[in-house]
């Protein structure tokens, strides 16, 4: 190997060798041309070549944390070539850390998982690429554990992960990172109002334009969230420049998850043929198998049910029973069992079911949003003084109570 690099570079297998003993010096031209012969002119030797291999890297991870799955791919056996240098400690680890969360992009979370037990426990010794590395530990460790559905000790590691981040450009994109992913963890603990002000603490820093793939999403999930929360007006500004970016963009993902959110605001403002209008460009959009083709046709029977035009609901109900059966999409199947119930509360049974299978259900699979929704149903069905009174009492004080949890942000965690 020696013999074909000194070969390879115009030089003498003896030279390398004393070189390789501390006998004598590397020219400067000599691990140019080395570098050059193994493919990685780009390591960083010298200590001026550090800074510009760490913000190569950081481009990467920013295609990795933007979604460009397939030119971070590309890029990945590039930074690979680090391990040649063990040395590199710092720079080890962020390639380490960064490959783990483009496998968990990928949806490849045991070969993640994989990556980043071998890691271990990082020790900070306060350089700035260590602390880098406890940055994105702990970022990647709320990731794998958000995977698990470990939510609070997901929450946790989003808290310690905070700790290391500093102020700078590379940062600000990094706090916003970290605040969307900190309200996916509240959210799915049920704690509304920590999502709401977490993202409202880096609104600041976004631009209302979504430069980037982060800002839309922090705009999107504010949105979805302010609508459970009442405050429709916030949700409706921010819902429509999230509409304005999905068109544009021509993403058809990002576009019929829009409009759900349009069609689910109007629902909530009680503009109906609105409300209508935007789900029903959801449904040629979808396959029939997805989770957004059964959102649309569930938000779809809402509307018909806010306007007393049951003559369409049990036609919807059964296609949404039909495709969640047939898809196994068991949270779709309480949901439109559900609807069926709340058409028929006075039916022996339908509140049976809604109290103890589909509230309880819902709660376990973090559908907040629906919970809220199902518990003003029955709360408005039992100050009516339907059925027994102290059952009444009881299960009004209690779903009030989960209720306001949600909305206060104390609910599940």
């Amino acid at each position: 190997m020696l013999e074909d690099v000194a070969h390879f570079i115009g030089n003498h297998g003896s030279n390398l060798s004393k070189m390789e003993r501390g006998a004598i010096s590397f020219p400067v031209d000599v691990v140019r041309a080395i570098k050059t012969a193994l493919d990685v002119e780009w390591l960083p030797i010298y200590e001026h070549e550090r800074a510009p291999f760490k913000e190569r890297m950081l481009a990467w991870y920013d295609d990795i944390a933007d979604n460009n799955l397939e030119e971070a791919k590309k890029m990945q056996p590039e930074f690979a070539k680090i391990k040649y240098l063990p040395i590199e400690e710092d720079f080890n680890i962020l390639y380490d850390l960064f490959s783990c969360r483009l496998h968990i992009k990928l949806g490849e979370k045991e070969v993640a998982e994989e990556i980043f037990q071998r890691l271990g426990n990082i020790e900070n010794n306060a350089t700035e690429e260590s602390m880098l590395g406890q940055y994105y530990y702990y970022f990647t460790k709320t990731s794998l554990e958000m995977a698990d559905g470990r939510d609070k000790e997901a929450l946790e590691s989003a808290k310690k992960a905070k700790v290391f981040l500093r102020d700078g450009t590379t940062d600000r994109k990094e706090r916003k990172r970290l605040a969307y992913i900190t309200a996916l963890c509240y959210g799915n603990l049920g704690s509304i109002g920590y999502v709401i002000s977490t993202l409202e603490d880096v609104q600041p820093l976004c631009s209302g334009k979504h430069e980037n793939f982060i800002e839309y999403y922090i705009d999107i999930f504010l949105a979805k969230n302010y609508i459970v929360a009442g405050n429709l007006r916030r949700a409706n500004i921010l819902a429509k420049e999230c509409y304005k970016t999905a068109t544009s963009s021509g993403n058809k993902n990002d576009l019929t998850s829009v409009l759900l959110v349009m069609g689910f605001l109007h629902r909530k403002a009680k503009r109906w043929s609105f409300a209508l209008d935007y789900v029903n460009e959801v449904i040629p959009l979808c396959d029939k198998e997805s989770a957004n083709y059964l959102e649309a046709i569930y938000q779809k029977l809402h509307c018909y049910m806010d306007t007393s035009d049951y003559s369409k609901c049990p036609a919807l109900i059964q296609e949404g029973k039909m495709f969640s059966a047939l898809n196994e999409r068991e949270t779709y199947k309480v949901m439109f069992k559900s609807v069926e119930c709340l058409l028929s509360l006075n039916v022996e049974g339908s509140i049976d079911y809604l109290e103890n299978i589909a509230l309880p259900y819902l709660e376990k699979e973090k559908a907040y949003g629906l919970v809220i929704d199902y518990s003003e149903i029955l709360i408005a069905y039992y100050e009516k003084g339907k059925g027994h009174m102290a059952r009444m009492l009881v299960r009004t004080m209690a779903l009030r109570n989960i209720y306001n949890k949600i909305l206060e942000g104390s609910y599940g965690g």
